[in-house]
């Protein structure tokens, strides 16, 4: 990437908060259930307190994601990130030091703040990167975090050999110590957004696409034609079509996703007896895997092929993945295979639609309009989690566990019906003269 020195300085550092929040994520993720167990509030026949947990760290994003974006954009990136940073870091500690079942819930969701900061961190490359930087600014980001996501499972599966340590009310076992250094990691990103952030005006100032969007809402902005007449369409038109298709295809793709991603560890600690030491190994490996695909769509997008097409290959991954996650007998390396291949899919999907998003709507693609997309992203697992709750154990080896890909095959004809429309399409006939006569 081309970019201005301070701005390199700054997109750099974007990737390396990546890094450290699914370090933090990720560490945590593997102790979850086993530590909701120790503690009583979830059990081998019910899962609902796990459920809530779950669906709150999903929620924060959805709420907190579009006002982190809208802020950064209309003020400054710097203080939003050291605030969602600060607020982790507290959520963490309560977390770790406070074993009450009110205070968990509060800290837990108090520590999904730095995870909804990824819109904003995306909004963040959107404004650093040209059109035709994008897409492989955007893939890179992913890359980041599939090395916190090593890192993350590597150090749960460290804290499984603690002892378990009491000094008066303060103490320490393999579980909280992974939350310990979850803290740890985050008051660390904390630190080093106040001390190394720097050049965010001059994102504004050098980003040449927004300054011909200046001129004229979104002039870069591929558009589509009416196949009857060949009349354009109106930029507006454009902008609500992709901002309405991109939403729905994330929610539905995402709530059939998420349903099989809480479904797992569930399933292999009450089904197949894993410890915290396998699951950790578990995540390790998947996250070894995870640097596939964005590798792959760095690759794919320099030698020219679609973002639409992007989406295509990873919605079809991620179906297939739901397919064998659900077929009977469900065993246990179907299941595995399975959530590898949806966690994975997920990847190439939101890149592309992140990427056709931001082409298609231009500098509406920062602020807001980004944080929606990715609040409509968590808000699909958080649905899929309310609607599959208990559900989840009592479907198992039927079925009635295909019926939480529905949605997901809704996503996918509604993007196979959008690519035959052309309405994804920047390379559409008439797309340039017609935003060309727009802006005259």
């Amino acid at each position: 990437l081309h970019l201005q020195k301070s701005v390199g300085h700054s997109v750099m550092l974007v990737y390396l908060m990546s890094f450290l929040s699914m370090t933090q994520q990720y560490c945590v993720n593997p102790v979850l259930f086993l530590y909701t167990d120790q503690q009583g509030w979830t059990g081998p026949h019910s899962v609902v307190f796990y459920s809530l947990v779950i669906a709150l760290g999903q929620a924060v994003p959805i709420l907190a994601g579009p006002l982190f974006s809208w802020w950064a954009s209309a003020y400054s990136y710097k203080t939003v990130f050291t605030l969602a940073c600060l607020l982790s870091t507290t959520g963490l500690l309560l977390m770790a030091g406070c074993p009450d079942r009110a205070v968990f819930l509060v800290g837990y969701g108090l520590s999904f703040l730095q995870v909804s900061l990824k819109s904003t961190r995306t909004s963040y490359l959107v404004l650093a990167t040209t059109q035709a930087e994008r897409t492989l600014a955007l893939s890179r980001q992913p890359i980041a975090q599939v090395c916190g996501g090593l890192l993350g499972p590597a150090l749960a599966l460290a804290c499984s050999h603690v002892p378990h340590v009491r000094w008066h009310h303060f103490h320490v076992d393999s579980y909280t110590a992974a939350m310990w250094i979850a803290m740890l990691l985050t008051f660390a990103q904390t630190l080093l957004v106040v001390v190394l952030f720097q050049g965010v005006d001059e994102v504004h100032r050098h980003c040449e696409d927004y300054q011909l969007a200046d001129q004229n809402l979104v002039v870069m902005v591929p558009g589509c034609v009416h196949k009857q007449k060949q009349k354009p369409m109106t930029v507006r038109s454009l902008q609500r079509l992709t901002l309405i298709s991109c939403l729905a295809m994330m929610l539905l793709a995402n709530a059939s996703a998420g349903v099989y991603l809480v479904a797992f560890q569930p399933l292999m600690v009450t089904h197949f007896g894993y410890t915290l030491r396998q699951l950790a190994l578990l995540y390790i490996v998947t996250a070894a895997i995870a640097v596939v695909p964005p590798i792959c769509v760095g690759v794919l997008a320099k030698r020219g092929l679609a973002d639409r097409w992007l989406m295509v290959i990873g919605l079809s991954l991620k179906f297939a993945g739901m397919l064998v996650f659900s077929l009977p007998p469900m065993g246990k390396w179907q299941i595995i295979c399975g959530f590898i291949l949806i966690l994975k899919a997920t990847v190439f999907f939101v890149i592309a639609v992140q990427s056709a998003f931001s082409k298609l709507m231009g500098r509406r693609a920062t602020g807001v309009l980004m944080g929606c997309l990715s609040s409509a992203s968590a808000l699909g697992p958080a649905a899929g989690n309310l609607v599959g709750g208990q559900l989840l154990l009592s479907f198992y080896g039927s079925y009635h566990f295909m019926l939480f890909a529905i949605p997901a095959g809704v996503a996918y004809l509604l993007l196979l019906f959008l690519i035959y429309a052309r309405k994804l399409d920047p390379t559409a006939p008439h797309i340039e003269e017609s935003l060309r006569v727009e802006a005259n």
